[in-house]
């Protein structure tokens, strides 16, 4: 009985390693297409073929934020974060309402506002702490309090959306969707482990 439960173990692990080949093969795979096709140099693209291809997102590494919180580890080298989060921190931060209202959704290339679209012109409260967080969780601690605030300024002090804090506003403030949930975000700042 040993023996066959040995053998069992054995055959799942051999099951297990040659399944985690097979998945990291990919992965690489993956990666090398997506960096080849999205990086640009400064930040990753929207997409290859539509309008917004070239367009900053501000959630351009959502990915590498939930494989960071979930201890995945990397999916895109450090370096390209780094110059990709500066890059949001710049143009959908402080180039949005002299960084007083969050991170915009979408950017132009040029630091322009995109207004193409009702959401790549929003703020979303979410998206924005959740960013924050990522920022902090990177080194960044004086972009991500600052990107942070941008949704305590508006919430709290110029539109008095306490209690009511809205899925997203535009650059005049008008909201969307107040009572979200999404703002719990807020908690990615709180539970991001210091950079290492």
């Amino acid at each position: 009985m040993l023996r066959y439960a040995q053998r069992k173990r054995l055959r799942k692990s051999l099951v297990t390693r040659k399944a985690a080949v097979h998945y990291n093969e990919l992965f690489a795979k993956g990666q090398k297409s997506y960096i080849a096709k999205l990086w640009n140099g400064t930040y990753f693209r929207y997409d290859t073929e539509s309008e917004y291809k070239d367009n900053i997102q501000a959630d351009q590494l959502a990915g590498q934020w939930y494989a960071d919180v979930t201890g995945l580890g990397d999916i895109v080298p450090r370096e390209m974060r780094s110059k990709a989060l500066k890059t949001i921190y710049d143009n959908n931060v402080m180039k949005f309402a002299n960084g007083e209202m969050g991170a915009v959704n979408g950017m132009a290339a040029d630091g322009t506002l995109i207004k193409t679209n009702e959401q790549v012109q929003e703020v979303w409260t979410g998206t924005t702490l959740a960013l924050a967080g990522f920022m902090l969780g990177e080194g960044m601690k004086k972009e991500a309090f600052q990107t942070a605030w941008g949704i305590y300024h508006v919430s709290y002090e110029t539109k008095g959306y306490w209690f009511r804090t809205p899925e997203a506003w535009d650059i005049t403030g008008n909201y969307r969707a107040s009572m979200y949930m999404r703002p719990a975000a807020i908690w990615a700042m709180e539970m991001t482990q210091p950079p290492k």
